[in-house]
């Protein structure tokens, strides 16, 4: 595993930020990464900010978020595919002549992907008629379409989604910050 050889020369990392980065990539929350971490509920966000702006952190965390995108065997082309096809679904593509749903077991699994749910219900009527109503629940496509405008980049220009930790901050200018942080956590 990769996240095992980085360990930086110039400065180690804690215990404590150690299992910070392993549990900050579960879900991305670094506040509920430093609880799971053995950090204060009380401090936890300011620990947490604090973690996200140093180099050697930031370094391990993208290290195994790499061993983990190994690991699953993704890269940004697959998941951007992925969510090509669950936004590019067509409704007519699931059904027959007279709206009645496809067997889905004929469909492609593209076309499946788009697929959250399905419900079928047997209603018995009278003269040993069966009858059954298949309704499938599908993904947003709006929501798999904005998901892959972001994976894309198309948005960043605006919203910043790609903010890398100031470098620019002198150590009393992001002391003083750290200190705000910490004091409006107790606050």
């Amino acid at each position: 595993m990769l996240a095992k050889r980085f360990i930086p020369k110039e400065k180690p990392l804690t215990a404590r930020q150690l299992e910070f980065a392993r549990q900050f990539i579960i879900d991305n929350n670094a506040t509920q990464a430093a609880i799971r971490s053995g950090y204060s509920k009380k401090t936890a966000r300011a620990i947490a900010a604090e973690n996200l702006t140093k180099a050697n952190v930031i370094k391990f965390i993208e290290v195994l978020k790499e061993d983990l995108r190994k690991q699953l065997n993704l890269d940004a082309a697959y998941i951007a595919q992925e969510l090509r096809d669950i936004a590019e679904y067509n409704i007519q593509d699931f059904l027959l002549p007279g709206n009645r749903v496809r067997d889905i077991t004929t469909l492609s699994r593209r076309l499946t992907k788009a697929i959250t749910a399905i419900k079928s219900k047997e209603t018995f009527l009278p003269g040993g008629i069966t009858e059954v109503v298949t309704e499938l629940k599908f993904s947003d496509r709006k929501g798999a379409w904005e998901q892959l405008g972001k994976h894309l980049g198309f948005y960043e220009k605006d919203n910043m989604q790609k903010a890398t930790p100031n470098t620019e901050l002198t150590d009393d200018q992001f002391q003083r910050l750290l200190t705000e942080a910490r004091a409006s956590v107790k606050k």
